[in-house]
């Protein structure tokens, strides 16, 4: 199974292009809406059309590591690490798209540029819009917090911070909170097992496409992943040198070198943004989808071992 996935992991990484460069037009060039609808620490979104929003950054030297070099192996800049940034959203994406058990989704990036002064970068994505039930804000993105059932947080400039006890789920493709447990373990399994990449720091959001329903107010909401920058990936072999990006300046180094310290790394990718679900039913459901992608019968020892590890923080976690 392990030596399946590296060919998957190596066809995939062969498939990468390295980025375009492009002459920077500003927002009354691009045509489309060019409606700004968020910011981040380096960069600025901007609806273009009612399907795509683009994200665009201001470039400058960031010399930091690479934190898949599979995926790519010099940094040298800002727009280097948001280049870093869509192609692990990109290879998520093509590989989690094809498994039809998997309900969560992923946006679509797609169309990275560089400018030709280099001072600009961006890329477009699928524009996910807010869903309008009873448990929503207009205009705003519910972010699900599975570690706080009563959690009810608005952020400005963020979103809508819901514990699962607090989701409305009546209108979404995934209707039960169970399932949603289901659903989320089912989704780091194969990024764990098949991928082999952390899933560190990402977000669960509530939304829809345009163009998956003509009429918006019988839309079914769809439950996506989201924030790639500080996902990492690694090798099931003990002493492998990872990588945790904790925030835009600070990287640290993890040697992988016991048992424990491989099934931390993988844990805390779980439950960076309070994905692992505190209740013990809901903590079963995903323990259920967290078996999915690993068979032990034909799995490496060491891939077992990590595995059973990380079983037992999940167990003893809320406890």
């Amino acid at each position: 199974m392990v030596k399946l996935i590296s060919k998957q992991f190596r066809r995939t990484k062969f498939k990468i292009k390295k980025y375009k460069k492009t002459k920077h037009k500003n927002n009354s060039q691009r045509g489309g809406m060019n409606k700004l609808i968020g910011h981040g620490t380096h960069g600025k979104i901007y609806q273009i059309n009612t399907f795509t929003v683009i994200k665009e950054f201001a470039n400058r030297p960031q010399k930091q590591n690479c934190i898949c070099l599979k995926i790519k192996d010099d940094c040298q800049s800002v727009c280097d690490h948001i280049h870093y940034e869509y192609l692990i959203q990109e290879l998520i994406y093509n590989s989690v798209n094809e498994q039809n058990d998997i309900k969560i989704k992923i946006p679509k990036p797609q169309h990275f540029r560089l400018s030709n002064d280099k001072t600009m970068c961006h890329y477009e994505m699928d524009y996910i819009q807010p869903c309008m039930n009873s448990s929503s804000v207009k205009n705003t993105l519910i972010q699900i917090d599975m570690g706080s059932p009563n959690k009810d947080e608005l952020t400005q400039g963020v979103g809508h911070f819901l514990g699962y006890a607090r989701l409305d789920l009546t209108n979404c493709t995934i209707s039960r909170v169970e399932e949603l447990a289901y659903q989320i373990g089912l989704l780091f399994s194969y990024l764990h097992y098949v991928l082999h990449i952390d899933g560190f720091d990402c977000e669960l959001v509530l939304g829809y496409l345009a163009g998956d329903s003509d009429n918006d107010s019988n839309h079914k909401c769809d439950v996506f992943l989201i924030d790639f920058d500080k996902v990492s990936c690694f090798e099931f072999k003990l002493g492998f040198v990872a990588y945790r990006k904790l925030d835009e300046s600070t990287i640290e180094t993890k040697t992988l070198n016991t048992v424990k310290r491989f099934a931390w790394f993988l844990f805390s990718g779980i439950t960076g943004m309070s994905l692992l679900p505190s209740d013990p039913v809901l903590k079963s459901y995903f323990l259920e989808g967290y078996a999915r992608y690993i068979n032990l019968a034909h799995t490496e020892q060491i891939v077992i071992d990590v595995y059973n590890e990380v079983v037992q923080f999940i167990n003893d976690y809320g406890s």
